[in-house]
């Protein structure tokens, strides 16, 4: 199979070493008409590029998806066909110990139904609008993922930094049928921390991204001793996080249901955001969260889009 690879940027640099080594032609030749998965990297014109492109019926991987609004996003989503690859780059969802917890709560293993999800990103990049949007849709994909539960209303509050003129912490309380979720993710900190809390009905998983050797530990709460199992493997690096996501990219290129799933999550994350922005907007108020209608979107020949509302009115929850 033939990539194509279009932009620059550090995961797709990664994802060029690492398909080239795995015996892939790697092309970074943009043509319309062939039929290659394609990987898109920071361009100056990224939403038209893969508006085209969906349009074209093309399997993509946006790597770098920062520059893109919610809006945008949507619209991208509502151009997909049935089975057509549209896959949006976040590599902690395929961190080894995200996908151990995954299994248990997929296996039901000795009840590991969340009831509970706390998502904590802190970071010390620099504060900005755009990547904090980014770094909450990263971590609202993850607790939406874990829970396994629609959306249905949140709660957000923001503090802005007054030497940046950005809002540089951002929190939201999100009830998902029956699961609390609580995320925060924070810029310009004085350290980076990665950690995930996920209670199921008499147990607790752990999880820690960054910790080098340990990132899960997984506690029962009727569990006499103090201590609990702590479950060990080599923290992965950049580029190991960047090779499950091309997999599971082309493992989707191959599968319907996984196409499909893929763009049902990033709905419910571009839902939650709509919802956000009205609730910061009168801070400490619980906003309904409705996902995006595709019937509300019109892609116009790749060069724009009509639509009377990217998303339904947004209903305050009393």
């Amino acid at each position: 199979m033939d990539v194509v690879l279009a932009g620059q940027g550090r995961s797709l640099r990664d994802c060029r070493s690492l398909l080239t080594l795995a015996g892939f032609e790697v092309s970074g030749e943009l043509n319309i008409d062939s039929k290659c998965p394609v990987i898109l990297g920071d361009l100056p014109h990224l939403f038209s590029q893969a508006l085209q492109l969906i349009e074209a019926g093309r399997d993509i991987l946006i790597a770098s998806p920062q520059s893109l609004s919610a809006a945008q996003l949507a619209s991208l989503l509502a151009g997909r066909k049935t089975r057509q690859a549209v896959f949006v780059w976040n590599e902690r969802r395929y961190h080894p110990a995200y996908r151990l917890v995954s299994g248990l709560i997929r296996s039901d293993e000795a009840g590991w139904r969340p009831r509970y999800v706390r998502q904590s990103a802190l970071s010390d990049e620099r504060p900005s609008a755009s990547l904090l949007r980014w770094r909450m849709n990263e971590s609202l994909a993850l607790a939406i993922e874990l829970a396994g539960r629609e959306p249905e209303v949140l709660t957000a509050r923001g503090a802005a930094n007054p030497w940046r003129g950005a809002m540089d912490f951002l929190s939201v309380a999100i009830e998902l049928q029956g699961v609390n979720a609580f995320v925060e993710a924070g810029l310009g900190e004085g350290f980076s921390r990665r950690e995930t809390v996920l209670a199921a009905h008499d147990r607790k998983a752990y999880i820690d991204e960054l910790n080098p050797s340990v990132p899960v530990r997984l506690a029962d709460d009727d569990d006499p001793a103090p201590g609990s199992r702590s479950v060990s493997c080599a923290s992965p690096g950049p580029a190991e996080l960047a090779r499950l996501q091309c997999v599971a990219f082309l493992e989707g290129v191959a599968s319907a249901w996984r196409c499909q799933a893929e763009a049902d999550l990033w709905l419910r994350v571009i839902g939650c955001w709509e919802a956000i922005e009205a609730s910061l907007a009168a801070p400490g108020l619980a906003v309904q969260v409705t996902e995006p209608a595709a019937t509300g979107l019109k892609v116009l020949s790749g060069r724009g889009l009509q639509s009377a509302s990217v998303t339904p009115p947004l209903r305050v929850v009393s």
